[in-house]
């Protein structure tokens, strides 16, 4: 375990070290159920507050500019002065404290999996506009290291047109291009291929068609769009 973890867990361990010691000390065990029900809701909170950046490590942890951390410090900030009015007041009756701290937890949990579930979605969303961007940005690359290694003013004229089309192509995707563009890979692979066989004109026909299903690849996100 690295020394910044171990740092971290002793830091976290000293609330609980310094709650628990003036909690017995100064009241020690024999407590109504209210307090006990607090103790428990006050150690739950702050636990979720310690785990949630573990839980959320993967992800962007922001939503709508407040982190998923923030909402489980919050809880457990507000959880705190809750359970400790409950554990001043020691009251006889259970009820008030259990179903006051259990509807807090519930809200709690509840929003915590609503921003879970948003930055599920908006690490999806991320994963996918990188997919592809790495379509164009990968053809793009291909295509712009094959320019000028012919020497010939057609074929270097074909792979200049066909960079600046691609590399002047929407970068998102759908379904109904994946074909188009798994067929577009698989050409520059024959392009590559030809400029490296030093076929001339061979390079020249895969590059029109290439810049062709390109062509056609925009024009139907145009449309979709």
């Amino acid at each position: 375990m690295k020394r910044k973890a171990i740092l971290w867990m002793l830091l976290d361990l000293i609330f609980l070290a310094v709650f628990n010691i003036v909690f017995f000390v100064v009241g020690g065990a024999a407590r109504p159920a209210s307090v006990w029900i607090s103790y428990c809701f006050i150690h739950f909170a702050y636990a979720m507050a310690v785990a949630t950046p573990f839980i959320t490590k993967k992800s962007r942890q922001s939503v709508l500019g407040v982190s998923v951390y923030a909402v489980s410090s919050a809880y457990f900030l507000i959880e705190f002065i809750v359970g400790l009015v409950f554990i001043l007041l020691n009251q006889e009756s259970f009820k008030p404290a259990l179903v006051v701290q259990l509807i807090m937890a519930a809200l709690y949990l509840a929003l915590l999996i609503i921003f879970l579930l948003a930055n599920e979605k908006t690490n999806e969303s991320i994963e996918k506009g990188e997919k592809e961007n790495g379509f164009i940005k990968d053809c793009a690359s291909r295509v712009k290291l094959l320019m000028g290694r012919l020497n010939e003013k057609g074929c270097d004229k074909a792979l200049e047109n066909l960079y600046d089309l691609i590399h002047s192509s929407p970068s998102r995707s759908s379904a109904s291009v994946a074909q188009l563009e798994q067929q577009s890979r698989e050409l520059i692979s024959r392009l590559e291929a030809a400029v490296e066989n030093n076929e001339k004109e061979n390079t020249v026909t895969a590059a029109n068609r290439i810049e062709q299903l390109f062509k056609q690849r925009n024009s139907i996100l145009k449309k979709e769009n």
